[in-house]
């Protein structure tokens, strides 16, 4: 009985993700709609309109959702012989610090900008992003830039593995910055 009703929890919560999935591509798509907030609203050189309200209100809610989602597809895949492993290393006593000992970086502070916070997205970006494959390019091939506008950290790069379109330039891709329930990083293509 109970593993029926644990079946039926897990294909409703892959529903949701799916749900949310959707909602955020419908989000993100209805962003795209609307004009770019200006710079002068930004520096408050003029109000905002409300176009302007609702375009930083999407993009917020398609960052937002975006840990939320990941959190659920991390629950859902888990096996149970992962979560002994995590257990098990989890109860490992922890080395002991020392100056051979480097501390681990503390996570980016994101509600404000900061040489340090812009570091440590570009250096996970390219840690996470561009080191796992094999290649003799460099992030300054795919032109790989952290910046912070209207209040949040965004990535932006060119998808050198894609191949544009006809008469088309090499597609970018625009992440927005968050951070997860463990304070790392996150990515929300937008």
């Amino acid at each position: 009985m109970r593993n029926e009703t644990v079946l039926r929890v897990q294909r409703n919560a892959e529903r949701v993700v799916s749900d949310l999935r959707g909602l955020r591509e419908r989000m993100a798509a209805l962003r795209k709609r609307l004009p770019e907030v200006t710079e002068e609203m930004t520096e408050l050189i003029e109000p905002y309109t409300p176009e302007a309200e609702l375009a930083v209100a999407l993009e917020g809610a398609v960052l937002d959702l975006g840990p939320w989602i990941e959190r659920l597809e991390e629950a859902l895949a888990v096996t149970p012989e992962r979560l002994r492993e995590d257990w098990e290393r989890a109860r490992q006593p922890l080395p002991a610090r020392g100056p051979a000992r480097e501390a681990a970086p503390s996570p980016p502070e994101l509600e404000r900008f900061s040489e340090a916070a812009r570091r440590a997205i570009y250096e996970d970006v390219v840690r996470n992003r561009f080191r796992p494959a094999p290649s003799s390019l460099t992030p300054d091939d795919f032109e790989l830039q952290v910046v912070y506008v209207h209040g949040r950290w965004m990535v932006s790069y060119r998808k050198l593995w894609e191949s544009p379109t006809q008469g088309a330039d090499i597609p970018r891709e625009l992440l927005i910055v968050g951070l997860n329930e463990r304070s790392e990083p996150t990515y929300v293509a937008v």
